[in-house]
């Protein structure tokens, strides 16, 4: 694979995570839009639950999670680079049928659903999943041309590497998250 086709998979992989988010947002922000009134409480009261369980998360350890656990299907490998960005663009976008690293990531159908619009939960879960799967080559990009030891290259770049890039992504994902979830429940 030449470095120009690598380049186009990984932006081929960013919009399509995006889009996919962009999908199931709108889909969740419609269906509280529908609810009305009722999709604020609920909201709230799910994202309470969501909030007990992350703080039951740091104090006693790992909650389980609803998840799909499991790799990369070898057919997507096989189908070349282009379909492969596709379809997993489109699961980590999405996001409910990968691996959960956070319980906080169930505040996004919260933060989606309570939005109560098809555009803002599109726009609350396509942001995710930007973040989640655009930023790894961003910052392994980052790791390939810095050449300053900064702490964001000594502690998250170099240390472990590809690990770590999708390690902090999916926290920056999840903070993403929170915040909108913080203003649409303030807004409410």
């Amino acid at each position: 694979m030449t470095r120009r086709s690598v380049r186009l998979a990984a932006i081929v992989l960013a919009l399509s995570a995006a889009l996919a988010g962009a999908v199931a947002g709108a889909v969740l922000g419609e269906l509280g839009a529908l609810l009305n009134g009722s999709a604020t409480t609920i909201a709230k009261l799910a994202g309470a639950g969501v909030a007990a369980a992350a703080v039951l998360d740091v104090i006693v350890g790992r909650v389980p999670l609803i998840e799909r656990d499991r790799e990369t299907p070898r057919r997507w490998l096989a189908a070349g680079p282009g379909r492969w960005a596709v379809y997993t663009g489109a699961m980590l976008g999405f996001g409910g049928l990968t691996r959960l690293g956070f319980v906080a990531w169930y505040l996004l159908p919260v933060t989606a659903f309570g939005t109560r619009s098809a555009v803002a939960g599109a726009a609350v879960w396509s942001v995710y999943g930007l973040a989640r799967a655009g930023a790894p080559q961003l910052l392994q990009t980052l790791r390939r041309h810095s050449s300053r030891p900064t702490v964001l290259r000594q502690r998250v770049l170099i240390t472990q590497g590809r690990t770590r890039a999708r390690y902090a992504t999916d926290c920056l994902g999840v903070a993403l998250v929170v915040v909108m979830w913080l203003v649409v429940a303030a807004q409410s």
